[in-house]
Order: structure tokens, then C-alpha cells, then sequence
């Protein structure tokens, strides 16, 4: 599943979306169901806030593109069918 000389989160970002979907989904399920309790409040929003950053970087350097939400409500909704 994984290439050798890359790391995770570049293995990762190479998956097709909707696999990463179910990724990220499984991620934050098995965020839930740990001791969040071990975690301070503060060292979370440090976590989110770094990857607000990366991703306004991604985004700012052209490496991520945002999608318009009309396109993602599309397709979407095209899915389903």
C-alpha cells in the first residue's frame, strides 16, 4: 500500500479521495474513542491551528486547489445516482 521512500502522509496524500475520506474518517473515529482526556484542550487547538496553517500554505503555494462548493455539491449529489 505504501511506497517505501515516501512518508505517511505523502503515501497518503497520493490516494485516490475517496479513500483518503475514509481515512481521515477512521483518524478522527479513533481520535474519539481514545483518551481524549490525555490531551489538554490547548495541545488540540495548537494541533488544529498548525493544520489551518499548512493547508492555507498548500493552498497559497499551489500545491492544494480549493474547489468551488457548487462543483462539490455536484458531485455529490451525482454520486448518489
Amino acid at each position: 500500500m505504501f511506497e517505501g521512500n515516501l512518508s505517511i502522509e505523502e503515501n497518503v496524500l497520493a490516494l485516490e479521495p475517496r479513500r483518503r475520506a475514509q481515512l481521515a474518517a477512521t483518524l478522527i473515529q479513533s481520535l474519539e474513542a481514545a483518551d481524549v482526556d490525555a490531551i489538554e484542550a490547548e495541545e488540540l487547538e495548537a494541533l488544529w491551528l498548525a493544520e489551518i496553517e499548512d493547508r492555507i500554505a498548500r493552498v497559497e503555494s499551489g500545491q492544494s486547489q480549493s474547489i468551488p462548493w457548487s462543483k462539490v455539491k455536484q458531485r455529490l449529489l451525482n454520486r448518489d445516482k
